[in-house]
């Protein structure tokens, strides 16, 4: 994505991936706090990113993001368009795609509990002779 925002015109292009490796869950994220506190100064003409998911991990990220990006006049960029928050059609857009994400990240999130689950209950029928 670095390469996209440059082949869009932006010469300083900054990576923020502080936040690799981190869960989003009660996790400090000094990567986002950067990028959100830089959007905030209008130091940011674009914020660029591959998965709405990798960039803010839960709806209310989301949303301050996009509320700030809207107030200060940042872009929004992903692999298929670029989005102008101040925009009601683009934000719309923007605001189902962190939506969706976010519905996905909580489907990765349920599923080893949901396995978890159902092998004990499997182990519990196999213990009293009921499944085979």
């Amino acid at each position: 994505m670095v390469e996209r925002a440059r082949q869009l015109g932006w010469e300083d292009v900054q990576l923020v991936d502080d936040d690799l490796g981190r869960s989003g869950g009660g996790t400090a994220r000094p990567g986002f706090e950067k990028l959100l506190s830089a959007v905030c100064g209008e130091r940011v003409g674009a914020v660029v990113w591959l998965e709405a998911s990798r960039l803010a991990r839960n709806g209310r990220d989301w949303h301050a993001l996009l509320e700030f990006c809207g107030l200060v006049g940042t872009l929004i960029v992903d692999e298929e368009a670029i989005y102008d928050p101040r925009s009601p059609n683009d934000r719309l857009l923007v605001g189902m795609k962190g939506t969706m994400s976010e519905m996905e990240l909580s489907i990765f999130r349920q599923r080893p509990v949901e396995v978890t689950r159902q092998k004990a209950s499997f182990d519990g029928r196999r213990r009293l002779g009921e499944g085979g």
